[in-house]
C-alpha cells in the first residue's frame, strides 16, 4: 500500500506492523529525487511540479500560488492566475504557504489539479539554522 492512502485519511504515522520499504519509499512527500540540487538560502523558490514533488526553480518563472486558508490549514487552493516568486497573488482570507505534513500536501495536490505552484519555504526558515547563507536543521 502507498503511503499516500494514509495520508489522505489524515493518518501521519502508519502502525509498525504495516510499515515496509515500498511504504517508506512512498512516504517522502516533499522533493523530487535528487532535489534540491543546490543548497537552498533565503532567495530560493520552490515549486510543486505536477509530477506531485517540489523541485528548486527560477524565481522570475511565472507560475500559480499555493495558498491556505488562514482559518483552516487543511483547505489549500491554488491563485488564479500565474505570477513570479516575488508577487504572491492568494486572497481573502487565503495565504501563501507550504504543506507542513503529507495530508496538507496531498490536499494541495488535489487543489493544484496538476498545475505547477509555488510554495513558500519561508514558515520553516524559523527552524533552521544558517551555515554560509544556507539552512540546515539543528541537531
Amino acid at each position: 500500500m502507498a503511503f499516500k492512502k494514509y495520508l489522505v485519511c489524515g493518518v501521519s504515522i502508519p502502525s509498525a506492523d504495516q510499515i515496509n520499504p515500498e511504504l517508506m519509499k512512498t512516504a517522502v512527500f516533499t522533493w523530487a529525487e535528487g532535489e534540491p540540487k543546490k543548497p537552498i538560502t533565503e532567495s530560493s523558490c520552490v515549486i510543486l511540479s505536477g509530477d506531485k514533488r517540489w523541485y528548486l526553480a527560477n524565481c522570475a518563472d511565472k507560475h500559480y500560488f499555493a495558498c491556505v486558508s488562514k482559518r483552516d490549514e487543511t483547505h489549500w487552493s491554488v491563485s488564479s492566475n500565474k505570477e513570479k516568486y516575488s508577487n504572491p497573488l492568494c486572497h481573502g482570507n487565503m495565504e501563501f504557504s507550504v504543506p507542513h505534513n503529507g495530508y496538507q500536501q496531498q490536499q494541495l495536490v488535489k487543489a493544484a489539479k496538476g498545475r505547477t505552484v509555488w510554495i513558500n519555504l519561508t514558515p520553516f526558515f524559523s527552524s533552521l539554522k544558517g551555515k554560509n547563507g544556507t539552512f540546515e536543521r539543528e541537531e
